[in-house]
């Protein structure tokens, strides 16, 4: 047959193929929103139906929506080799046939004609909405670990160098952050809890024999050292202050995209009358979109007494991205707000968890329910030279989002210049105006 190749003669390039005329009833059926969601996304939901498991990892650093890629003939998803078996053994294929016909064609009809889902509802709701619990939090095994078991050392260095590290709860596992980099506390009660990190950070040749006896090597260029082995708070300091030190000296003293800066001048372990933006979490995935990540999530206090959602995006220096960062946070917006009974119920409990840890102080704070609460962002340009063009590109982008007065920008220049200076008068009215907002 002409111009089509047999399972045998792909190669490299095995694409499921969904035409342009079947996209918007494709990524219909399966939940997903152009605007909002990525090729992995779709795969994601394509596995989930054949019931497939997680697909691996082929689309990689997609910055691109789907609505964005605007492909002339079709959108293409790659499978790999192995992903290529599962599906010949589910429909019963040889290398003889022919690959888009009987795998890509099949798999696209079967969305369209849902001949897979008489007993379930899969494509008549979002394939990332399928969720029982907060997507974040911690379970109550690693809560008692935290407050009274081994890994009460993490909360003791906490307290102890509340300037420059913070520490972030996950999907039952922690992030300790240090200039942007992370440490990550994994396990569960039966198994053990351990530190794991790059090995670009291992403190390995700088603590003592006894310390460096207990360091693990683990897969994916990592090693772990299980908390059973630290004997005493002092070793775990060691061991955490030589992790820091390895940070150090591979960013050269530099924070990744500003984020520990931006927590200098953030209040990030209150909410107080002057304090109107709390940092509640960093490197925000929902689940089902790993390319929408946010930077920063905040918590602003309304007039109505209550908290609404705030996203903070960080963007450094002359970062190409900057000329797109306004329509990105829109897509952050519209995930957020989709998804907004999520968010909220997620970080009502992280924040009652944060509080009973002590890296907050004990207030209360409601977050606002969906019809209480708009959601806001703020794009901040850290060291960003004004001198540069990618602002003025950003603002056509700015001016076409739906949202342009709930963004706001946050501009930190790297030059001095006298369009930037107040005189004692400007800044008196600053002065006042931060009086009255306060």
């Amino acid at each position: 047959m002409p111009g089509k190749k047999r399972i045998r003669e792909m190669g490299n390039n095995k694409n499921i193929n969904i035409k342009n005329e079947d996209a918007t009833t494709v990524f219909r059926k399966l939940g997903i929103d152009p605007a909002t969601n990525y090729l992995m996304d779709a795969k994601r939901a394509i596995f989930k139906l054949y019931n497939l498991g997680e697909p691996e990892l082929t689309v990689m650093a997609a910055r691109k929506t789907l609505a964005e890629q605007r492909p002339n003939n079709a959108y293409g998803i790659k499978i790999t080799d192995s992903e290529m078996k599962k599906f010949m053994e589910l429909f019963g294929l040889t290398e003889d046939n022919y690959f888009q016909e009987s795998i890509g064609g099949r798999i696209v009809k079967d969305i369209i004609n849902k001949s897979r889902l008489k007993n379930t509802k899969l494509l008549n709701m979002p394939y990332i909405k399928l969720r029982k619990k907060e997507f974040r939090a911690l379970d109550n095994n690693f809560m008692d670990a935290l407050m009274k078991g081994k890994l009460k050392f993490i909360r003791r260095f906490e307290s102890d160098h509340r300037k420059s590290f913070m520490i972030e709860i996950r999907n039952n596992f922690l992030d300790l952050y240090f200039l942007g980099h992370t440490v990550e506390v994994k396990g569960a009660a039966k198994t053990g809890y351990y530190l794991m990190a790059s090995d670009t950070f291992n403190p390995k040749q700088i603590l003592p024999d006894r310390l460096k006896r207990i360091i693990k090597h683990s897969k994916h260029r990592k090693w772990q050292i299980f908390f059973k082995d630290i004997k005493r708070y002092p070793d775990f300091e060691k061991i955490m202050t030589a992790v820091m030190a390895k940070i150090v000296e591979h960013s050269k003293g530099n924070i990744s995209e500003g984020v520990s800066e931006v927590n200098h001048f953030i209040n990030n372990r209150t909410i107080t009358d002057e304090s109107k933006i709390l940092i509640i979490d960093r490197q925000i995935v929902y689940p089902g979109l790993r390319e929408s990540r946010m930077d920063l999530l905040g918590l602003k206090k309304l007039n109505n007494g209550k908290f609404g959602f705030v996203i903070i995006e960080l963007k450094n220096k002359a970062n190409k991205d900057i000329e797109d960062v306004f329509k990105q946070t829109q897509r952050y917006i519209d995930v957020l707000r989709r998804h907004y009974d999520d968010f909220r119920k997620t970080y009502k409990k992280v924040l009652d968890q944060k509080i009973k840890l002590r890296l907050l102080r004990s207030v209360k704070c409601d977050i606002a329910t969906r019809k209480e609460g708009a959601v806001e962002a703020i794009v901040i340009l850290d060291n960003y030279n004004i001198k540069s063009k990618l602002l003025g590109r950003a603002m056509a982008g700015w001016k076409q989002t739906k949202d342009k007065n709930n963004i706001k920008l946050f501009l930190k220049t790297n030059i001095l210049n006298d369009n930037f200076f107040m005189d004692y008068n400007k800044t008196g009215k600053f002065l006042k105006r931060c009086k009255k907002a306060h």
